[in-house]
């Protein structure tokens, strides 16, 4: 695995995290969730721009993405009690899948 992937690690689980610290801070009412969350995803943003030194945009961006929605999906469930049925896991698992996917072709790539 190299540097990039790392990177790209790193941030989708910093903007993991960031953002149910958000959720929480309920706008800037509550600071000591709300300057967590800013310096977790100012993390992830450092985290995305070195990334791209050695990964292509494109699939860099689809795992980012792909990553954090289940990660958004585990998160508000549990945490939120937001609902998770039959669908959305059927969902969240494609993603998973592409995610996959995307890595082990932009890894053959070289």
């Amino acid at each position: 695995m190299n540097w990039g992937w790392i990177y790209l690690y790193a941030g989708v689980i910093a903007a993991g995290v960031s953002m149910p610290l958000a959720k929480l801070a309920n706008g800037f009412e509550k600071l000591h969730y709300a300057i967590p969350a800013m310096l977790l995803y100012g993390t992830a943003t450092v985290c995305w721009i070195m990334a791209m030194r050695h990964i292509s945009l494109s699939t860099a961006y689809l795992i980012w993405l792909g990553l954090d929605a289940a990660i958004m999906l585990m998160v508000s469930h549990f945490m939120f009690h937001e609902q998770f049925g039959t669908g959305k896991m059927i969902c969240m698992a494609l993603i998973i899948l592409g995610c996959i996917g995307l890595n082990v072709l932009e890894v053959r790539k070289g």
